[in-house]
Order: structure tokens, then C-alpha cells, then sequence
């Protein structure tokens, strides 16, 4: 007999076995191309897909720093519009007032809270799909509750109409104001900071997650190819199998 028929009838006496056999390296298959392989697949595109919103954050905020420089120069050069603007008394009943709508300094604090905000947002998409491990968390988190504070300290009720407001009083508000916005601009260097280093991370991660997708590739690859190889095998040796 030769060794092929030899061995045909080795797997026609151990069909059982062929047959357990080839059921598994199909879960097998299943499991690294289906799940393992997919499931790396997704975290990479989510990494990626908050790289970039991060990355547009960024581009959006020194797009505004731009305008804001150009807005600068036209504004000083514009000065002796605002100094030539009607008394309190004969000015018109504007809301808002066209002194505030001017005010550079109040539009950049806004600036600044709404884009701190963004980049808190985003940088938490970062952090959630990086390893538990990871030194970056806890500085969001510390960072994050310093922020949170500052907000809840600069909401205020309005004050009600003909209560006068204590000067001392006042003037204590101002300066804790003052300190608060301070803080808020440290907060917003910080941020960018560790949304650079957080970024380096999530790159790095990204290419370990498309390095491990390469490598379930192919081993589905070679799972395939040996489940058909197998397959083929107990087909000519009259045994029913089940394929990938």
C-alpha cells in the first residue's frame, strides 16, 4: 500500500479526531480574524479618529490666535473710535453695550473657556481608549477637578436691581475673579501640554494596535490556509469535516 493510501486510512480510523480537529481550528479561525483581529481593528480607528479631532482642535485654536493678532492691530489703529464714543448720559440704550462688544480682553477669556473645554472633551476621548495604565490619566483627572472648581466659582447670581453691593465686598469678588481667570489660563497651557504628550501616546498606540492587526492577519492567513489543506485531505479520505 502506498503512503498515501496508508495514511487515508490512518485518518479513515481516526475520523473522530480529524473531525474534532478541524471544528476547532474553524472556532480558532473565527475567533482571530472575527473578533481579536476586529476588535484591534476599531480601537486603532477610534484612536485615530480623536488624533484627528484633537489635531483640528488644535489648527481651529491657532486659527483663532491669528485672527485675534489681526484683530489687534485693527483695533489700535481704530482707537480714535473709541475714544470719540457718546457720553453714558447721550449714548443710545444699546444691549450689549458697544464698549464690552470691543473689550479684547473679555473675548479672549471667552476664547480660552470655550476652547479649554473642547480639549478637555476631546482629550478624554484619548485617555478612554489608552491603557489603564497610563501617567496621563491622573494628570487629566487633577487637572480636570482644578477646572471644574474654577467654573463653578465664576457662576454667580445676578445681582437684584437697586441692592447696593458692598464696596469691600465688591472689591474681594474682583480679586478672587482675578485669580480664578488666572488660573484658567494655566489650566489652558497645561492642557495643551499634556493633550501633546497624551497625543504621542495614542500615536504610539496606534501603531502597536496595527502591528497586532498585521499579525492576527496573518495567522487567519495560515489557519485558513491549513483548515483548507485538512479540509481537502478528509474529503479524499471520505470524511466530513467542517470548514473556515
Amino acid at each position: 500500500m502506498s503512503p498515501l493510501r496508508q495514511c487515508f486510512a490512518f485518518m479513515k480510523r481516526h475520523d473522530r479526531s480529524f473531525l474534532i480537529s478541524s471544528f476547532l481550528v474553524f472556532f480558532i479561525t473565527f475567533v482571530v480574524r472575527d473578533i481579536l483581529m476586529d476588535r484591534v481593528r476599531m480601537m486603532a480607528d477610534k484612536l485615530s479618529a480623536a488624533e484627528t479631532a484633537f489635531l483640528l482642535e488644535n489648527a481651529t485654536a491657532q486659527l483663532d490666535h491669528e485672527i485675534d493678532v489681526v484683530d489687534g492691530h485693527v483695533m489700535s489703529g481704530n482707537s480714535d473710535i473709541l475714544a470719540n464714543f457718546p457720553s453714558h448720559h447721550n449714548r443710545l440704550h444699546l444691549s450689549p453695550d458697544p464698549e464690552s462688544i470691543l473689550d479684547r480682553n473679555s473675548v479672549q477669556d471667552l476664547r480660552m473657556v470655550r476652547e479649554t473645554s473642547t480639549e478637555f472633551a476631546i482629550l478624554y476621548r484619548i485617555l478612554d481608549l489608552l491603557p489603564l495604565n497610563n501617567s496621563n490619566r491622573a494628570d487629566f483627572s487633577k487637572l480636570y477637578a482644578r477646572w471644574d472648581k474654577d467654573q463653578v466659582g465664576s457662576l454667580k447670581p445676578i445681582p437684584l436691581i437697586g441692592v447696593k453691593v458692598d464696596p469691600v465686598v465688591a472689591k474681594t469678588e474682583a480679586e478672587k475673579d482675578r485669580k480664578r481667570l488666572q488660573d484658567m489660563w494655566s489650566i489652558n497651557g497645561e492642557i495643551q501640554m499634556l493633550g501633546a504628550s497624551s497625543l504621542d501616546d495614542a500615536q504610539r498606540n496606534i501603531e502597536e494596535k496595527e502591528h497586532e492587526t498585521n499579525v492576527f492577519a496573518w495567522c487567519s492567513y495560515v489557519l485558513t490556509f491549513f483548515s483548507g489543506v485538512l479540509a481537502l485531505s478528509c474529503k479524499f479520505a471520505g470524511i466530513e469535516t467542517v470548514t473556515a
